[in-house]
Order: C-alpha cells, then sequence, then structure tokens
C-alpha cells in the first residue's frame, strides 16, 4: 500500500501501471467508503477501476460499477 502524499506525480503513476489488470482497495477523496475492483486503464491523469457484482432476485444477475479516479484524488491503493 502507498499513500499518494507521499509520492511526485510522475512516480505515482509509475507506481500505479503496477496495478494494472489487479484487483485493488482504493481509499479516496470522492468516496468515505473503500472501492474495490479491477483496474482496467491508468492514464498519467486518472485511473480506472470496474467492480462486477451478483444482484440476487434480479434478471441481469449482475451489475458493473465504473470508476474513473483522478491521481490526486487516491489517498491510497492496496492489492488484494
Amino acid at each position: 500500500m502507498i499513500k499518494n502524499n507521499s509520492k511526485s506525480q510522475d512516480e505515482f503513476y509509475n507506481y500505479i501501471l503496477q496495478y494494472l489488470n489487479k484487483y485493488v482497495e482504493v481509499y479516496t477523496y470522492f468516496s468515505n467508503n473503500l472501492l474495490y475492483g479491477k483496474v482496467i486503464e491508468v492514464t498519467p491523469f486518472y485511473i480506472t477501476i470496474s467492480n462486477e457484482h451478483t444482484i440476487k432476485n434480479s434478471s441481469s444477475n449482475s451489475e458493473i460499477s465504473t470508476f474513473y479516479l483522478p491521481l490526486n484524488s487516491i489517498i491510497s491503493i492496496k492489492k488484494l
């Protein structure tokens, strides 16, 4: 796990690249709750996380949530 404030923007971007296609836990300024999902895209400006979960009693049986988070909004990230 790393905290964003300890790295420069370029260093943090390079660090985040190692999480591409990995399942992660993200703590961000945009949510009071931790976000969980697979990192599907990383750019120097944002990270895209996709989370699919099953819904009971639903005709579609699953729901996909996608989060687009600016890198400077990430407080910490941890691989699960």
